[in-house]
């Protein structure tokens, strides 16, 4: 999976391994980290 546009460069600026881009077969840690990254963001947001 590859991101591109706006996504991309949002991500690239907080997470630039997952804006990277990545294997299918990796969807399971990939959504780990998404979950870990948007917790992150959340905290620094309140």
């Amino acid at each position: 999976i590859r991101y591109t546009g706006r996504l991309a460069d949002r991500l690239r600026a907080v997470s630039p391994e997952l804006a990277s881009g990545f294997a299918v077969a990796d969807v399971d840690v990939v959504h780990i980290a998404m979950e870990q990254l948007r917790a992150k963001l959340l905290a620094r947001s309140t």
